[in-house]
């Protein structure tokens, strides 16, 4: 349920719009074309507590897929 999530939020599609731009493509980040260009950016925490919050576990999951389900064309394939 929260790859989902975080599916519909990078790829846009029906998400909330507080959500949008919740999470940073590594690419994106660094302004350039990179191998993996799906892989979500993970913010730096100081804190276990930091660490355990939804967008770190969030990220971690996503990155940890194999690339072809983070390109998934469409949610129900994914």
């Amino acid at each position: 349920m929260r790859l989902q999530l975080v599916y519909r939020i990078v790829n846009d599609y029906n998400c909330p719009r507080q959500l949008q731009g919740y999470f940073v493509l590594r690419s994106d980040l660094l302004g350039k074309v990179l191998r993996d260009n799906r892989e979500l950016h993970l913010p730096r925490t100081k804190t276990a507590m930091g660490q355990s919050t939804f967008m770190d576990a969030a990220a971690k999951e996503w990155n940890d897929l194999p690339n072809d389900h983070r390109n998934c064309s469409s949610l129900k394939i994914f």
